[in-house]
């Protein structure tokens, strides 16, 4: 077929195609308008999500990894706690800890974030998203992060990652548990105690009883101390 004849081919299809699109909308237009508002309503948002790509939403998309195990905000909250301070630069690299920080300033209401790595990338000015998943990683193996996975709505089933910053005494709680203080590892037990000390003064009064944490010196003392006024029977 001569190329002229093949060109005119193309352009008589996408003309002819962009024609049926624009009836096909007017049509449809015309349907919602003299529908029933269960159907009007119901019908929009099919559309929406159809006009989108089908993951966007209609209607805003909060989604929660854990309800109770958050990171409660006080008067003048900052966004590293203060727990954190003598912490944070030991167990994470300098890489680790900017992605933190992203994360914790996008986060939404219930400290969630769910924007995408495409943000992060772009407020830290990365070409790439492929150096943010061991970041991620590490936060939440570390118990800066929890994760997720969570389905979008809409048509198409796409399943995407979900960070949430958890409770202070979580935090805590796993970096112990996860061999990051001692003797000769990257938190000192005199840099845990001081960490601990300023969680007892500043974030533990906020938090949940069941989140909340306990240093093993402090138990011990309290265990000593009751110990000492229990008086002894004869």
């Amino acid at each position: 077929m001569p190329r002229p004849i093949l060109l005119a081919g193309r352009r008589t299809a996408g003309f002819v195609s962009g024609v049926f699109a624009r009836v096909c909308a007017c049509v449809f237009a015309k349907y919602v308008r003299y529908a029933d508002p269960p159907i009007r309503a119901k019908l929009k948002t099919r559309y929406n999500s159809l006009a989108h790509g089908g993951y966007q939403m209609a209607e805003p998309w909060s989604p929660v990894v854990d309800s109770e195990n958050v990171m409660p905000k006080t008067k003048g909250f900052a966004r590293i706690p203060w727990s954190f301070r003598p912490l944070i630069h030991k167990v994470l690299s300098y890489r680790e800890s900017a992605v933190y920080l992203q994360i914790a300033m996008h986060c939404g209401p219930n400290e969630v974030y769910h924007w995408g790595l495409d943000k992060i990338a772009g407020c830290l000015g990365w070409k790439r998203t492929n150096a943010l998943y061991a970041c991620l990683n590490k936060l939440v193996e570390a118990g800066f992060l929890v994760k997720k996975i969570v389905p979008l709505p809409g048509i198409r089933k796409y399943r995407v990652n979900v960070y949430q910053r958890p409770s202070i005494g979580y935090t805590l709680k796993q970096l112990q548990a996860g061999g990051y203080v001692g003797p000769g590892k990257k938190i000192r037990p005199e840099e845990f105690a001081s960490a601990c000390q300023l969680y007892e003064q500043r974030d533990r009064p906020h938090e949940a009883a069941k989140f909340q944490f306990q240093n093993g010196a402090r138990k011990e003392a309290i265990r000593i101390g009751i110990k000492r006024r229990t008086p002894r029977s004869n």
